[in-house]
């Protein structure tokens, strides 16, 4: 006589994808934690003189070769033309506040700012404030149009080789350099700058000795 109960338990084998996605899981856990450690330097240790950490190699690795012009620098001498064929050296106009701006006419933000720096430098022009405006590598009726548009009463200078771009550093228009009576760098402004801005460096410049 046969025993009457509950069937012996079925078996299955574990479907394929099942497989695959507890192998993924493993996997990307084990990747995830591996990333942590390197970018932590768990691997390499602490760092040393002798074994830097991956953000230490990371940094020296990308790091660009010379570096940028800073607040206390000496401002680079450099001599330009302006739209008049009149030539502008920097240095002869040592004893007095001065802006370097760099810009484009095919720049939106410069284009946003520029009678913020017109509207500065009526105000402020009789107490000896200068405006360098370097136009980077464009053609010269380019310029000329835009200082129309704007009612510039400034003409700015031409950059046509882009070696004064170049000597200050320049990334990103506009940039703004603010130079002391003593020739020296007194604050750098990246990106487009407001008037109450402008008003603010040209007003702690003419304060200084």
């Amino acid at each position: 006589m046969e025993a009457i109960g509950s069937p012996p338990p079925v078996f299955r084998r574990p479907s394929n994808v099942l497989v695959a996605l507890l192998l993924f899981t493993v996997f990307a856990l084990a990747g995830f934690a591996l990333a942590a450690t390197v970018i932590g330097g768990g691997l390499v240790g602490p760092a040393t003189a002798e074994q830097p950490t991956f953000a230490e190699r990371f940094a020296a690795e990308f790091a660009p070769a010379d570096k940028p012009l800073k607040a206390g620098d000496a401002a680079p001498d450099f001599s330009l033309q302006d739209l008049s064929g009149e030539t502008v050296t920097l240095s002869q106009l040592r004893g007095r506040p001065i802006l370097i701006n760099f810009w484009a006419t095919w720049c939106g933000p410069c284009r946003v700012e520029m009678p913020e720096i017109e509207a500065a430098y009526r105000k402020y022009q009789d107490r000896g404030f200068a405006v360098l405006a370097v136009d980077v590598q464009e053609p010269p009726e380019d310029v000329r149009a835009f200082v129309e548009e704007m009612g510039l009463s400034f003409e700015p200078l031409l950059d046509t080789t882009g070696e004064v771009f170049g000597l200050y550093k320049v990334l990103a228009l506009p940039t703004s350099y603010w130079i002391d009576r003593q020739g020296r760098i007194s604050a750098v402004h990246l990106g487009p700058m407001t008037g109450e801005q402008i008003r603010g460096y040209v007003e702690g410049l003419l304060a200084q000795p």
